[in-house]
């Protein structure tokens, strides 16, 4: 009597052979279905691809290009020596130049350099005198404590390299003897903002650009999505409210309670990480106002292309967790990324949530330094919620 399963009196290699005939069926039948879905294609081929290339580009700890001001006093031939030294090591990109003694100071607080190099005067001289022993200053900025760190060793590297130079050069060149004191430079180093380079203060007002980012638009994106799934926004589209309002609406709590968590974040910072608040707390309150109505319109137009909660939660993680961890700053500088790609980091909220965070919290910055982020904040926040709310009346086929 025949079965699933074959005849009872089948011998053990034709059970075996019929097993196998069937699951070679299911698998022929699960490969071309698999190269008739683009999307597995995508998923196997193309996405192990880009990640590859993405994170071989970005996740890298190396510090290359730091942007440097270049401040002489001297303007010696060996301080221009020392110049071309640091221009020439590829870790240093010479951004800034000047000869006023107050400029490097001035040029961190405005977050055009990360370190500043000063050359005092007499520079050259103190190299030829009979001491051989001249002196630099350093000045780094300690917001960002691995950049900082990685720029001293770089440089104590470095003059170490252009003492070996010039020694060689000359005085071995010349015949002159090697007991006579050798020419060194000796550095004096000052951190600013961060004076013991303690990445905590770093690493939370990170954070608060990045939980931000992803819980502002997490939150209004299932929201809305769970509405529709319930059929409960259908009441409200019945209501005399129309859909801008309804928009508007959906975006006041969402941003309310970003601002409360926002301020419990830096509270947190503040009381058991010591992260200071330098500058104007009002200042802080309301450019992170500006920076919030960016994921909250994100979180809006999710929701307006996604059917479900569990799509939803994962493009407002792809769109806003990802870039805010990975472009924006917080964990890789974005001075090691390809030309390309930091041009890329522009579009990323988060990088210019993050000057404002540090400018304020460690560096004491106002309005006057800030502005430039505050514009292209705000410029990103009214492209996405009025991109959001077009998209809402559509998806929701609701009047203006």
């Amino acid at each position: 009597m025949g079965g699933r399963g074959g005849a009872e009196g089948d011998s053990p290699c034709i059970k075996s052979l019929m097993h196998f005939a069937r699951i070679r069926a299911v698998v022929r039948k699960e490969v071309r279905h698999m190269f008739r879905d683009p999307r597995t294609i995508l998923m196997m081929i193309v996405q192990p691809i880009v990640f590859i290339g993405i994170f071989g580009y970005i996740l890298s700890l190396d510090v290359k290009d730091i942007r440097t001001a270049w401040i002489d006093l001297d303007r010696s031939p060996e301080s221009r020596a020392l110049q071309r030294a640091l221009q020439g090591s590829g870790y240093f990109r010479i951004v800034a130049t000047s000869s006023d003694q107050h400029a490097g100071p001035r040029f961190l607080d405005e977050g055009r350099v990360l370190v500043a190099v000063v050359v005092p005067a007499g520079f050259g001289a103190s190299l030829k005198s009979p001491e051989r022993s001249a002196h630099l200053q350093i000045l780094l900025d300690g917001s960002d404590n691995t950049v900082a760190n990685t720029a001293s060793g770089y440089l104590a590297g470095l003059l170490g390299q252009f003492n070996e130079d010039a020694i060689r050069d000359r005085l071995g060149r010349r015949g002159i003897s090697f007991n006579r004191p050798q020419p060194r430079i000796e550095t004096e180093t000052r951190v600013w903002y961060n004076p013991d380079l303690s990445s905590t203060s770093f690493i939370v007002s990170g954070l608060i650009a990045v939980i931000l980012m992803y819980q502002t638009s997490l939150l209004p994106a299932i929201s809305i999505v769970r509405e529709r799934e319930n059929r409960t926004i259908d009441h409200l589209l019945l209501s005399p409210l129309r859909s801008s309002e309804l928009v508007v609406a959906k975006v006041v709590p969402y941003a309310i309670m970003a601002v409360v968590n926002m301020n419990m974040i830096v509270a947190t910072g503040m009381i058991f990480f010591d992260v200071p608040l330098r500058g104007s707390y009002f200042l802080l309150l309301a450019l992170s106002l500006i920076f919030i109505l960016v994921p909250v319109g994100l979180g809006i137009w999710v929701s307006t292309v996604t059917e479900s909660q569990a799509t939803a939660m994962l493009m407002a993680f792809i769109l806003s967790n990802l870039p805010a961890f990975l472009l924006s700053g917080f964990i890789f500088p974005i001075e090691s990324m390809p030309g390309w790609l930091q041009v890329a980091t522009l579009a990323v909220p988060p990088r210019h949530y993050l000057v404002i965070l540090r400018g304020i919290l460690l560096k004491g910055l106002g309005f006057a330094e800030l502005w430039p982020q505050a514009l292209i904040l705000l410029c990103m926040a009214l492209g996405l919620l009025w991109v959001a709310a077009r998209r809402f009346n559509a998806a929701h086929g609701s009047g203006a």
